[in-house]
């Protein structure tokens, strides 16, 4: 794991193992859904409530940006945004309080498609 600006350690954000994936499975395809994002928050970290069980997790969005030159020799460039969610009630609640709008972050997980 790798420090953080401000103190905290890199850990994974993502959604949990999938329902039925045993504990310390190794194959290749283990990297396949893996995520590391290093750029800017976009705006502050908000707490919500799942409609489920009415637990809470933090949500906050990071913004990425490629640029290149294209065939005119002009640069452009685009901006994707990604929205993270922390279910983890600890490392919710750290988030919530340490991470503000424009915090350098780092981010490792697993994306979901919903």
């Amino acid at each position: 794991m790798q420090p953080l600006a401000l103190g905290a350690e890199a850990l994974a954000l993502g959604c949990p193992k999938k329902m039925g994936q045993e504990k310390g499975e190794n194959s290749a395809m283990s990297y396949l859904n893996s995520i590391t994002l290093v750029e800017f928050v976009g705006s502050d970290p908000e707490q919500r409530r799942a409609k489920g069980n009415g637990s809470k997790f933090t949500l906050l969005s990071v913004a990425t940006q490629r640029s290149w030159t294209n065939a005119d020799d002009d640069w452009s460039s685009k901006t994707e945004w990604h929205r993270i969610c922390v279910f983890r009630p600890r490392l919710a609640e750290y988030v919530l309080s340490a991470i503000k709008k424009r915090s350098h972050l780092l981010v490792e997980g697993m994306s979901s498609a919903f």
